[in-house]
């Protein structure tokens, strides 16, 4: 933890003791650390363990009268993170050398990578989360959600301890940053993070010299003196509600209540440990459980007298009498038994002749012939002289002893990350030459380890589990055995150096991929400012959609607003500019939004049609082989729904080769717009796409998947091209391509003796021939470099990844680029060459862009002009 600079003499204290062992401290200011704390505990952990952030973090309550300007509210709390966060990263680059491995864990520290990586450009950044990674629908209750994942995206590999938190990890880049992802990782502004699952594990050969030792082995005598004929279950949780105590002692309770006759032979023994993140409320209420249950099903001749223990110790907490961080209400190694504050209960004291009554805070104890007390006392006063001396826990060998005589170990977990202890207590069983009987939750992260060898069971089911007890209890030997002997293999595999090594090596590995990997450069604006006053003759070719403006499904909804029509107006003022936009809506769509930008070069539909300013017609780059009128299909009138697979089963090879690709086409993308809300179909004269934009995001992605194996398997044979665009699916003729239509721009600017000095494309990435373009531009040697690095990093990809999948189509489609790319260029390479992408992903790209926000800031400062957000030119330079 960090520590607190406020106090001089601890610090001096222990940043000696961590400079002995090779450590470095971090020291922050007390007030900060104070509410760093908060952030953690109060803010992240809850919702990381799949619950909402408690109210008060939006409730103004004052500090402490010496500071009335401060208020406990979430954006202070979160700026103490950030702080905190800050000086771990400063740290850590005073003493970082060249060559080390930075390992970074747990949820406190989430936005140290990105800092470290801004810092520390080439370093190994590993990170690994012990907790759990929440469902997007729980983690986007966090105000800065964007700035923990973008924190966590600066590392080189991130490791979560199940498949599940990596899911929802990947689910929430995807559904919150819009970023891509594969099973290897996430593609995050040109670095790609690594993504592993690494469950953690222990050291058994240390556990088995612990029970081998004197003290293990006196107190473990005591336990099977104390406990002779019992069947002992034993939880270790914290007190807090994810842990599922509740659940855990209500199920008990069950089984008790099922059968009572089993009030005298099983025995739960449950060891709370307290720090500073205990819930009182909680600690209360498990009180209350265990006097109800103890007080119905007391044994009143001898000692235990109640079949449930609850036993606490501290976890956490400062040395040397420091003050501690554990709450000082609660006592170490305390026994709650046979007290009821709540029912007025009359019971027996064991072994003697009075009784006792509890009342809401205190217990009077009466003799057996008087009626009035002969003492008060407090209820945990007098658990504590009813306490067995064998139930302790308050330090490691006491805690290893009651795992090694345990029968049973029980985990209730609503929400966790790995729980180690299960593994402990099979390795202490092992120790002892006894069998590990675990019953685990299923929301746990250790049944996903050890579901295998354990009972599982659902917390919120109290009969379920109370069947569990019965089951752990009825199970015969060889049953016993045999899934010990899964636990402990796991056990002895999994264990905490192998994780080690493993992290590491993983976090090496991915070191030197991306080291080998040309990162892509960003482009600065004053960089292309310079070059343009350079030039005299300059051609600016941009993707619409992606680019300066957010795509969108419906066509409307894309229409340019006022502040782009004026940049596009200022660039084209400019006489040595050719400005060209390239779309993939249809012609008439593009001459309705640009009807008032004077000078403009339109490219529709991918670049399939050009219009050239002063022309009324458009130019096809290419003869169109089917041409249709454009339009929206928002019903099925014109189309009528087909199933996909009776058209696939119905139809013969030489039908599909004779059928116009349109009437293929329609039919499956108009089955998945009617079982898809939220999708349309819009169809062009060279292409027909399927938008998904509006549609839940799973369910949109999971259609798209469908559609694409729908089209690779039945379309392959058609002359089209199948392209998996960012929340749409694209279907047109190989023909088209944006390298054929930048031969048709050079050869016209040719013909008019235009020659560009400067070249800059602005481009997304979705279409696969962009980098055909990109690579068109740039010398031979270069783009056959570009090339080799492209091709390498798509074979990594699934088949969803791919902008598109090999067919008839795809075949012929790189035989004309082929042939393009053998016919010399028009006009001379240019004297400045920008091929820039708008974010990042793998490409033949020079540089980028990170947003479309900074892709138009850009351009606004290249057309040396002001543009308001209304479009009104405030100045021109």
């Amino acid at each position: 933890p960090p520590i607190e600079s406020g106090k001089i003499a601890d610090q001096n204290e222990e940043h000696k003791t961590a400079s002995s062992y090779g450590f470095t401290t971090v020291a922050v200011d007390e007030s900060m650390c104070e509410d760093y704390g908060r952030c953690c505990h109060k803010m992240l952990w809850p919702v990381f363990h799949s619950s909402a952030p408690p109210a008060e973090l939006w409730l103004e309550e004052k500090y402490p009268e010496d500071d009335d300007s401060s208020h406990y509210n979430e954006e202070k709390l979160w700026n103490s993170y950030i702080g905190i966060n800050q000086q771990f990263a400063d740290v850590v680059r005073d003493v970082y050398k060249e060559g080390d491995i930075i390992w970074i864990h747990t949820y406190k520290l989430l936005l140290l990578p990105s800092m470290l990586r801004l810092l520390l450009p080439d370093a190994a950044i590993g990170f690994f989360l012990h907790i759990p990674f929440p469902s997007t629908e729980f983690y986007r209750m966090l105000t800065y959600r964007e700035d923990m994942l973008k924190g966590m995206l600066g590392s080189t590999f991130i490791a979560f301890q199940t498949y599940n938190y990596a899911r929802h990890f990947f689910s929430a880049c995807s559904r919150i940053m819009g970023l891509e992802s594969n099973p290897r990782g996430v593609d995050f502004y040109g670095h790609f993070t690594h993504v592993g699952i690494l469950p953690t594990g222990i050291d058994p050969h240390k556990f088995h010299g612990m029970c081998k030792a004197k003290t293990v082995q006196r107190r473990l005598s005591e336990l099977q003196t104390e406990f002779k004929g019992k069947i002992v279950f034993l939880g270790v949780s914290s007190v807090l509600a994810h842990e599922g105590l509740i659940q855990k002692f209500l199920a008990f309770e069950e089984l008790l209540n099922q059968r009572p006759e089993l009030a005298n032979r099983v025995v739960l023994i449950q060891i709370c440990n307290l720090s500073y993140r205990s819930e009182t409320g909680l600690l209360a209420r498990l009180h209350q459980l265990v006097v109800r249950i103890n007080s119905r099903h007391a044994n009143i001749i001898g000692k235990p007298s109640g079949p449930l223990y609850l036993i606490t110790r501290r976890k956490y907490g400062r040395k040397k009498g420091s003050e501690t961080r554990t709450d000082d209400t609660v006592s170490d190694s305390i026994v709650y038994l046979d007290i009821d504050r709540s029912l007025d209960k009359i019971l027996p004291l064991a072994n003697s002749d009075s009784f006792l009554q509890s009342g809401p805070n205190s217990v009077m104890i009466y003799s057996g012939s008087g009626n009035s007390p002969i003492a008060t006392t407090s209820a945990r006063t007098f658990a504590e002289t009813q306490t067995p001396s064998s139930l302790k826990a308050d330090s490691d060998m006491e805690l290893c002893a009651l795992l090694s005589f345990a029968d049973v170990y029980i985990s209730c977990s609503i929400r966790a990350g790995m729980n180690i202890t299960p593994f402990q207590y099979a390795a202490c069983r092992s120790a002892v030459g006894g069998t590990a009987t675990l019953i685990l939750s299923e929301f746990a992260g250790v049944a996903h380890s050890l579901g295998g060898g354990a009972l599982l069971a659902n917390p919120w089911d109290t009969d379920g589990l109370a069947k569990q007890f019965i089951q752990a209890i009825s199970l015969g030997f060889e049953e016993r055995r045999q899934l010990h002997i899964n636990i402990n293999s796991y056990v002895n595999t999994h264990t905490a150096a192998r994780w080690m090594r493993k992290l590491v090596t993983r976090l090496k590995s991915a070191q030197k991929e991306l080291s080998q990997q040309a990162y892509l450069r960003l482009i600065e604006a004053n960089e292309v400012k310079t070059a343009f006053e350079a030039t005299k003759s300059r051609l600016l070719i941009f993707d619409y959609e992606s680019v300066l403006v957010a795509p969108q499904s419906l066509g409307d909804l894309a229409a340019p607003d006022l502040k782009i029509l004026a940049l596009l107006e200022a660039l084209c003022k400019d006489e040595f500019n050719i400005v060209v936009i390239v779309s993939c809506r249809p012609r008439h769509v593009l001459e309705e939004w640009f009807v008032r930008v004077k000078g403009l070069v339109l490219a529709a539909e991918c670049g399939a049609f050009v219009r050239w300013p002063g022309e009324p017609d458009w130019r096809p780059t290419i003869v169109p082989s089917f041409p249709r009128t454009s339009s929206f299909f928002s019903s099925q009138d014109q189309y009528p729904s087909v199933d996909p697979i009776e058209l696939q089963s119905e139809s013969s090879e030489s039908e599909v080769n004779s059928l116009d690709w349109h009437s293929v086409i329609l039919p499956l993308f108009e089955y998945y717009r009617e079982r898809t809300p939220g999708s349309i179909v819009e169809v062009g004269e060279t292409n027909v796409a399927w938008y998904y934009h509006d549609a839940d995001e799973e369910h949109g992605l999971w259609q798209a998947n469908n559609i694409l194996v729908s089209l690779h398997d039945f379309c392959s044979r058609l002359p089209i091209v199948i392209l998996s665009e960012t929340k749409a699916v694209r279907v047109r003729i190989p023909e088209v391509s944006k390298a054929q239509m930048l031969m048709h721009i050079l050869r016209h600017l040719s013909e008019t003796k235009r020659d560009p000095d400067l070249i800059l494309t602005m481009s997304c990435g979705e279409d696969k021939s962009d980098d055909d373009m990109f690579t068109l531009l740039e010398p031979k040697d270069a783009s056959t470099r570009l090339k080799n690095k492209i091709v390498k990093k798509q074979k990594e990809k699934k088949p969803h990844g791919n902008k598109a999948v090999t067919s008839v189509g795809e075949k012929k489609q790189r035989q004309i680029i082929n042939e393009v790319k053998e016919t010399p260029l028009p006009v001379a390479l240019p004297r400045y060459l920008f091929t820039c992408l708008v974010g990042v992903r793998m490409t033949t790209a020079r540089g980028y862009v990170p947003s479309i926000a900074e892709a138009v800031d850009l351009l606004v400062k290249v057309a040396n002009c002001d543009v308001h957000e209304n479009g009104e030119k405030l100045s021109e330079k």
